[in-house]
């Protein structure tokens, strides 16, 4: 792994260690390149340099017998693995199909509600924070933030340019202070919610 996202991955676990974070001791080890593409390829989804070093940085954290907050590593937002994650958007691709056949006089709203080319990042306690991974995109890379009971138009905007902008702004936030870690090793601060612009 090389590059400026696995430094800035480095930098944010370097500050949550210093800080004490729960989340830090239950990192699981990365995973392989082969493993990440063989995992999205079988969801028909490419594999962006970025998603191959996000997986290859950590497979998420491990979940068993831990409070649900001491998997979050950013306010709200679980940090899970490949195969749970794969697991989810299955479910949620399963999800939207059933809704556009129950609802077929809205099933333009239900279609836009989860895009076959989006993969989840982290889950998030009202719905997940997504990446666009698909080759001839304009917007591959793009983070969204995805709300369950949100209009599909404000899923649609894009929140960050890329895994790495998303990854220097909570170290932003870290060294401002708008995120804490607390006594508990608990990551504190406002839950990510839509971009106010775009």
């Amino acid at each position: 792994m090389t590059g400026d996202l696995v430094a800035a991955l480095r930098r944010w676990e370097h500050l949550l260690a210093e800080a004490g974070a729960a989340i830090i001791p239950i990192m699981r080890p990365g995973l392989p390149e082969s493993h990440v593409r063989s995992v999205l390829a079988e969801l028909g989804l490419a594999s962006s340099g970025e998603i191959i070093e996000w997986f290859g940085w950590h497979d998420g954290a491990h979940s068993d017998g831990v409070s649900r907050l001491a998997v979050e590593i950013v306010p709200g937002g679980e940090f899970n693995t490949l195969t749970n994650l794969s697991g989810w958007c299955v479910q949620q691709r399963g999800l939207q199909r059933q809704l556009v056949r129950q609802h077929s006089e809205t099933a333009d709203f239900f279609e836009r509600r989860w895009r076959s080319t989006w993969f989840p990042l982290l889950r998030m306690d009202k719905g997940d924070l997504v990446v666009e991974l698909a080759d001839d995109q304009f917007d591959s890379g793009a983070l969204r933030v995805v709300w369950f009971d949100a209009d599909p138009e404000e899923s649609a905007r894009i929140a960050w340019p890329s895994i790495h902008a998303f990854v220097e702004d909570v170290i932003s936030r870290l060294e401002s202070g708008e995120y804490w870690v607390d006594g508990q090793g608990i990551v504190q601060g406002d839950v990510i919610d839509f971009p106010t612009h775009g």
